[in-house]
């Protein structure tokens, strides 16, 4: 006799996600609050705060996003869904964003003046997706990633 995968309720994953993450925080010994909310079906978001938030954001928020990274695996599994997880704390997300569009623009900008390819820092897949897409309006430059893993970057080109 076979089974059928039953998919698992919005209701259960903020549940057992709220309750990770909590555990996380509390074995941690973190000053950090969570709370988890289901955005649609398949995307859940995190918003971390308290005394210890400049912790998970050091390092271009490099413990937000192991974080992010680990629930993703841990919970991702159990849901046997499609899952996205967005997790921030203090804004960081759209600030992050923001700062990124300018960055985007200024590099395109410096493409065009010098005529020569403009290429950036390496960054997260989310980022280098945003960059893509920021600049994927204009036609007067065109994008690429380059690298490997953590040494991935974007390149900008003037067309």
């Amino acid at each position: 006799m076979s089974q059928t995968a039953h998919p698992v309720s919005s209701d259960s994953i903020v549940t057992r996600l709220h309750d990770f993450l909590t555990q996380l925080i509390v074995h941690g010994g973190f000053d950090l609050y969570v709370s988890v909310k289901a955005e649609d079906p398949h995307t859940f978001s995190a918003n971390f705060t308290g005394d210890d938030v400049a912790l998970l954001l050091g390092r271009n928020a490099e413990l937000l996003n192991t974080l992010e990274y680990l629930a993703g695996r841990i919970i991702g599994d159990t849901a046997k869904s499609e899952l996205r997880l967005k997790f921030d704390a203090g804004n960081y997300r759209l600030l992050r964003e923001r700062e990124l569009h300018m960055m985007a623009e200024t590099a395109a900008e410096r493409a065009k003046r010098y005529q020569k390819p403009f290429t950036l820092n390496p960054m997260s897949s989310a980022e280098r997706r945003i960059i893509h897409l920021v600049l994927s309006q204009d036609p007067t430059v065109r994008t690429e990633s380059i690298g490997d893993g953590e040494e991935r970057k974007v390149v900008i080109h003037p067309v």
